[in-house]
């Protein structure tokens, strides 16, 4: 998680961290996040990255969005839909 920060925040230096509050998965599936924001061609944009490894994959969601609202009602919304099964 450490390295995927690095990464987004040297790639955009303006970005500022804000507490992420909403997690994807259920207790079997623990997500590790973050949100922050930044401005983008004069545009203030949120972004969640919620991040899980899982069977030697990484998997990572991204969801942007004009308010931290917007982004919250996102990810609540997928999260309600995401189902695990076993892989076959």
């Amino acid at each position: 998680m450490a390295k995927v920060k690095k990464l987004i925040f040297t790639q955009l230096p303006t970005a500022k961290e804000i507490q992420e509050q909403v997690f994807l998965g259920d207790a079997a599936h623990k997500f590790a996040a973050f949100r922050y924001v930044f401005t983008l061609q004069g545009v203030q944009l949120v972004q969640s990255k919620q991040l899980i490894y899982i069977n030697g994959f990484g998997l990572v969601f991204t969801v942007t969005g004009s308010s931290q609202q917007d982004v919250s009602d996102t990810l609540r919304k997928l999260n309600s839909r995401l189902t695990w099964t076993v892989a076959k």
